[in-house]
């Protein structure tokens, strides 16, 4: 029996944790239950917070296994329904799932190319092999959604359905993490870090901990205090992300990632330059960095 978790004290992970273990499948076996919990772990590893892995599974896997489709999750909010001797943790998390998998059910409605989000229709249940569910999420992040680029990231870095490949799901999530995706910028520490690549690690972690604290908050040039306690590298990408969150994802509306235009930024050596590319998005110079004639610069942000 796993202990209570209070959700108000580890929102996001366990947030991010459901998401994840939604996006792999809605339906469930064996084979399902060994990967979401490889999944859980990863992700409560990446917030150092382990002490409610266990209670996460539990919840996710037993507790609101029985939420499975779009319609199950209408019937369950339209209805104020809750989950049997669950406490009020666990009852917010199954309100979350319900949203989630009618959330992901309208993006194929949404979508202009309905085929390129036919692997999130959970109005059935979908039969779970991890080889075809990877196949078809790889297939659906060209559209670009942080979501879906993520969970690639993820499944890429504990080979579900695919080779294990750290530097696959390191590209992945630094496409997210430019986007503003906090839990991908945590994900990218664990994951350099797990390559030995410490400054790296220490980066990603910085950026991470920076978004936590200002970017929600409106913030796009850092206190002075702050510039000059984190490490330069950190700040800069910070000032990136946080512009392109404001005027490109908010105020632009480009929620999904423009992965050739964070390609042509990962490419670009000069802060100033990558600075002038975000604010001149819509005249499209940047693409001369990923033009197959152009010559590239080294990369440098998280040192691709």
């Amino acid at each position: 029996m796993v202990n209570s978790f209070a959700i108000s004290d580890c929102y996001e992970p366990a947030t991010a944790c459901l998401e994840a273990a939604v996006l792999l499948s809605n339906g469930s076996n064996g084979a399902y239950e060994a990967d979401a919990r490889g999944v859980i772990r990863l992700i409560c590893l990446a917030y150092d917070r382990e002490d409610v892995s266990a209670e996460l599974e539990y919840a996710l896997l037993h507790q609101l296994c029985d939420i499975k489709t779009s319609i199950d999750g209408r019937i369950f909010l339209s209805q104020n329904m809750s989950i049997e001797g669950a406490d009020e943790d666990v009852q917010l998390l199954a309100q979350n799932k319900c949203r989630i998998l009618c959330d992901f059910s309208a993006m194929i409605k949404n979508s202009p190319d309905i085929s390129a989000y036919h692997c999130l229709d959970y109005s059935f249940v979908r039969t779970y092999n991890a080889g075809v569910r990877y196949a078809e999420l790889s297939a659906a992040s060209a559209a670009g959604n942080p979501a879906i680029v993520r969970q690639v990231g993820i499944m890429q870095a504990l080979g579900i359905g695919c080779e294990k490949n750290a530097g696959n799901a390191i590209r992945r999530l630094k496409q997210c993490a430019m986007w503003g995706d906090i839990c991908s910028m945590r994900l990218l520490a664990k994951l350099h870090a797990g390559e030995g690549e410490r400054e790296r690690a220490e980066t990603a972690a910085e950026l991470a901990n920076l978004c936590s604290v200002y970017l929600k908050e409106g913030i796009t040039v850092l206190p002075d205090a702050v510039q000059k306690k984190e490490k330069k590298e950190a700040v800069e990408l910070y000032n990136c992300v946080s512009t392109i969150y404001y005027d490109l994802v908010m105020r632009g509306r480009l929620r999904n990632i423009d992965l050739s235009f964070v390609e042509a930024l990962l490419h670009t050596k000069s802060y100033s330059k990558r600075m002038e590319h975000i604010n001149n998005y819509k005249q499209e110079l940047w693409k001369d960095e990923t033009n197959p004639g152009a010559k590239i610069s080294a990369p440098i942000g998280f040192r691709g």
